[in-house]
């Protein structure tokens, strides 16, 4: 095992999709993995021997629930058929797909941790949720809110995803 390396600790069953930030030996000689959660914000440890690599078909079973994948996709397809329905009788011209859930808005996203963020924005560009991401450090975030909140000129705005639809599923802390 890497340093960059996806992977799960055995011992707890593989609940937790981890990212290998670093290796070092304790003091007993054993190497032990230092751990970065790919979809939590968690940081921990582990012993390589404790550790499964996985495979990209393996990290979206553990990191997407069926469930929930399932409640978005049917979401997604009602919506989708609905603007067809509803541009049945115009012209051609003026068939332009609505926002997917028929909500304007986009999303600003502020993140302590770059690598979130990048995952935040491909989440919201699959899902179609025009999005906006900016990394701050944590402890600064209070003091830019207003002014990108506030900000006019989109020259300056930061990098957005792709817009198409919303979906808020869960928050977690």
């Amino acid at each position: 095992m890497k340093v960059g390396d996806i992977v799960a600790r055995k011992s707890y069953n593989k609940d937790i999709v981890f990212k290998i930030t670093d290796i070092i030996v304790d003091e007993n000689g054993k190497k032990i993995a230092i751990l970065k959660g790919v979809a939590f914000r968690i940081i921990a440890d582990a012993e390589l021997s404790d550790l499964e690599i996985l495979k990209p078909t393996n990290i979206r079973e553990i990191l997407m629930d069926k469930n929930v994948e399932s409640i978005l996709y049917r979401s997604l397809k009602k919506a989708k058929d609905r603007d067809r329905r509803n541009m049945r009788g115009l012209p051609k011209s003026a068939q332009q797909p609505a926002n997917v859930y028929g909500v304007p808005g986009k999303v600003l996203q502020i993140d302590g941790d770059k690598e979130y963020l990048k995952i935040c924005l491909d989440v919201y560009s699959q899902l179609g949720i025009p999005a906006v991401g900016v990394a701050i450090p944590e402890t600064n975030q209070y003091k830019e809110v207003k002014n990108l909140l506030e900000l006019k000129d989109r020259s300056k705005s930061p990098e957005t995803a792709p817009s198409k639809g919303l979906f808020l599923y869960r928050v977690k802390y």
